[in-house]
């Protein structure tokens, strides 16, 4: 059965939320407990576009450099949050052969993917370390 996990680093990202922004938190812990009680919504966690029509409540897509590159690595977009002007990112991995789902970083869009962002660097080392 598929399961979602926090990475610690992601629990931190969520704690410093909950005190700088709680009601981002409490939705977003809402909607990461909606998809690990949704046998259906952790299915298509690994589904390239899934959700981009705005009919599910997220969109999943591959971060394709690394994909590229060989790395299990997505990202969600919640459709709620961005039309609140809250443009936050949750990243996660598949580690393939279990069917965990670890949650690697909520992260704002400012970082914009970009490979050289600390942000980058601690998602992929926690990457490396499942």
């Amino acid at each position: 059965m598929p399961r979602l996990i926090i990475h610690e680093d992601a629990g931190q990202d969520l704690r410093a939320l909950r005190m700088s922004q709680p009601m981002l938190w409490g939705r977003l812990m809402a909607l990461l407990e909606q998809i690990a009680a949704n046998a259906r919504l952790m299915d298509m966690l690994t589904v390239q576009g899934f959700g981009s029509d705005e009919r599910e409540p997220f969109e999943a897509s591959r971060w394709q450099k690394y994909w590229h590159e060989g790395k299990d690595i997505w990202r969600l977009k919640f459709w709620e949050l961005e039309h609140q002007r809250l443009p936050y990112r949750v990243i996660y991995a598949l580690k393939r052969g279990t069917g965990e789902h670890h949650v690697l970083a909520i992260a704002s869009r400012d970082f914009n993917y970009d490979p050289d962002h600390p942000t980058t660097r601690r998602i992929l080392q926690a990457y490396e370390d499942l």
